[in-house]
C-alpha cells in the first residue's frame, strides 16, 4: 500500500516494478515506462529506472531506441555500470562495435571483474574486429571469474585457436563437445580448431559476435530443494525484519530464475543478502557474504548480476 507521502512518480515505479517481476506484456509496459520517464525528475531513481528498464525492453525490436534510454541513463548516472553494459549491447546489435566495446569497458571501470562484461569485449575484440590478440586477456579473465560458463569457455577456445594455441584450445573444446553434446555449435567448434587453418577461418556456429548473461546456457528451472539452500543461507544472515522481508520477496521472484545443474543455490542465498544490504552504510563486501556462506566471491558476483534487474535502481 502506498504511504500518504508517496510521490505519484514513486508510486509508478513500484506499481512498474511488480508489473515486470509478474512477466506483464510490453504492449502494457512500455507506455507506462514512458510516462514514467516523462514525468519523473531527470536522474532521479524514478527516471533511471524508467530509462533503464526501457532499454532492456527494447533491445530486440529497437536496438536504436535502447540506445538512446540507456545513454540517458549513462550520462545523468555515470557510475551505473549496467546502463553502459546495455548502451554496449544495444550498439553491439547495431554492429558499432567499437562503440559496444568502449561501453563495456566503462561498465568495467566500475566493476572490473564481472565476468560477462570482460566475456563480451572480449568476444567483440576477436569475432567483430577481427582482433583476438587484443580479446584474449578478458575473455581468459572472464573465464577465471565464470569457469563454469559454457560459452565463457567455447569463446575463449575459439580465441586461442585463431591465435595458433591449439593444444589449449582443443583442452577447452573438447571437454565442451563432450560435456554438452545437445549444443551442436560446440561441437563444430571443437570440429574446426582439430582440422586446423583456425588463423583464416571460422567454425559457422560463431561467425557473429554474441553478447550473454549468466543464465544463458539452457539449465534446469530452480527446483524447490535448490531454493531451499538459498532459504537457509538468507534464514542464517545478520539481517533486520525489513531487510528479511525484501531478501524474501527477492528469492521469491527467483523461482523463474533458471539455476544450472551445476549452479551453486548457496551463492544465490548469498547473493540476495548482499543486494539487500549493500546500500546501508557499513553493508557487507561479497567477498564477506561469500566467506560466511562458505562459497565463492566470482558465484555472489555472477548472481548478483542475475538480481540485479529485481533492484531498485
Amino acid at each position: 500500500m502506498a504511504s500518504p507521502e508517496e510521490s505519484p512518480e514513486s508510486r509508478l515505479e513500484r506499481q512498474l516494478e511488480q508489473a515486470l517481476r509478474a512477466g506483464r506484456s510490453k504492449s502494457f509496459l512500455l507506455p507506462q515506462l514512458e510516462r514514467l520517464a516523462s514525468i519523473a525528475a531527470q536522474g532521479s531513481r524514478a527516471w533511471c529506472f524508467a530509462n533503464r528498464s526501457l532499454a532492456e525492453l527494447l533491445l530486440e525490436q529497437a536496438p536504436w531506441r535502447a540506445a538512446l534510454h540507456a545513454r540517458r541513463v549513462a550520462l545523468a548516472t555515470p557510475d551505473d555500470e549496467a546502463a553502459h553494459a546495455l548502451l554496449g549491447l544495444a550498439l553491439a546489435i547495431q554492429s558499432n562495435y567499437r562503440a559496444a566495446i568502449a561501453s563495456y569497458r566503462r561498465a568495467l571501470a566500475i566493476d572490473p571483474k564481472n565476468p560477462w562484461y570482460l566475456h563480451n569485449v572480449g568476444h567483440l575484440f576477436d569475432v567483430a574486429l577481427d582482433l583476438p590478440r587484443e580479446g584474449l586477456s578478458y575473455l581468459q579473465s572472464a573465464h577465471r571469474e565464470a569457469p563454469s560458463q559454457d560459452d565463457v569457455a567455447a569463446s575463449l577456445a575459439h580465441c586461442l585457436a585463431r591465435l595458433d594455441r591449439r593444444d589449449e584450445a582443443l583442452e577447452l573444446s573438447t571437454e565442451l563437445a563432450a560435456r554438452r553434446a545437445e549444443r551442436s555449435d560446440f561441437a563444430e567448434l571443437d570440429q574446426w580448431i582439430r582440422q586446423g587453418n583456425t588463423r583464416h577461418s571460422r567454425p559457422p556456429a560463431l561467425l557473429a559476435p554474441h553478447s550473454f548473461e549468466p543464465d544463458s546456457p539452457p539449465s534446469d528451472a530452480a527446483s524447490p530443494a535448490r531454493i531451499d539452500q538459498a532459504l537457509a543461507v538468507i534464514e542464517s544472515a545478520p539481517l533486520d525484519d525489513a531487510q528479511r522481508a525484501r531478501a524474501l520477496s527477492l528469492l521469491e521472484a527467483c523461482r523463474s530464475v533458471p539455476i544450472p545443474s551445476d549452479g551453486d543455490a548457496t551463492a544465490l542465498g548469498a547473493a540476495i543478502e548482499y543486494a539487500v544490504r549493500r546500500r546501508k552504510k557499513g553493508g557487507p563486501t561479497q567477498q564477506a557474504v561469500a566467506e560466511r556462506s562458505a562459497t565463492t566471491t566470482a558465484a555472489v558476483r555472477g548472481w548478483f548480476s542475475v538480481l540485479r534487474p529485481l533492484l531498485p535502481a
